[in-house]
């Protein structure tokens, strides 16, 4: 355990290390903010993206406000004591220093409802790629992000269309009308992109979060990758049952809470 002087000083030297890593490797960052799904579309978007760049993900919960620094600079998300961040610390300045420039992308996943970790993170941190998922409406952080520019959001219009209808550097995606337009025909989704159709069979493990596929493919989509390639290595992707359960969990507890 760290006291808060500790605390203070670590935020600032992982800072300045993270800031540093992402300049010397050139990593983009591509975060899915939402209270519902977030895990699951971290986990395709990893899947799509992994075949065509190096890319790398968190695999632990983000659940304290050093958890997305320790992710960039790639190590074990874990408290530690005052010896082992001290070594952690030498350790990343000696790897800023010495390893050859690596690029990549870099998947995290947010819970924007709490506030330590938005506020710390955004504050040092700019994203890319922002995805945007649904998300309780009193997320301080969500208000944060729409404020910010610089960066590329992927959302769906339903969710935040008066909020973010100014935004030029955006990917949208929605049953209705946005740059990937779609459509559950029964076990069947409809996909549309740039004028060219593919319809698929909605997998298995998909039938209940099948919601999770569109922003995962517009990820990809946004990256450049074709869409038919994005099917082809759909097919392939499956869920560990641990995180089909909580995405399903989640789910329907969002359901319940909106709509009773």
């Amino acid at each position: 355990m760290i006291n808060t002087f500790a605390r203070k000083f670590l935020r600032k030297v992982l800072g300045f290390l993270t800031l540093k890593s992402i300049k010397k490797h050139d990593i983009e960052i591509i975060v899915v903010v939402g209270w519902a799904g977030s895990s699951a579309v971290r986990e395709l978007s990893y899947h799509l993206l992994a075949r065509h760049e190096n890319v790398r993900r968190n695999t632990n919960e983000v659940w304290w406000d050093f958890s997305v620094p320790l992710c960039i600079l790639g190590y074990e998300d874990k408290r530690r004591d005052f010896f082992a961040w001290s070594l952690l610390i030498l350790k990343a300045f000696v790897r800023l220093l010495l390893k050859g420039k690596y690029q990549h992308s870099l998947i995290i996943n947010l819970d924007t409802s709490d506030k330590e970790i938005a506020r710390f993170w955004s504050s040092s941190i700019r994203p890319d790629i922002v995805v945007l998922l649904k998300v309780r409406p009193e997320s301080p952080f969500v208000y944060e992000l729409l404020r910010d520019s610089s960066f590329r959001i992927i959302y769906n219009p339903s969710y935040l269309s008066k909020q973010l209808d100014y935004r030029k550097n955006s990917f949208t995606y929605s049953e209705k009308d946005g740059d990937l337009w779609y459509e559950r025909k029964k076990d069947k989704l409809e996909l549309s992109y740039n004028g060219k159709n593919i319809l698929i069979e909605i997998p298995e493990h998909f039938k209940v979060v099948w919601e999770y596929i569109p922003p995962a493919i517009s990820v990809g989509l946004s990256k450049g990758i074709a869409l038919s390639e994005l099917f082809n290595d759909l097919s392939t992707f499956s869920f560990h049952p641990r995180q089909l359960n909580k995405g399903i969990s989640q789910l329907r507890k969002f359901l319940s809470e909106k709509y009773g």
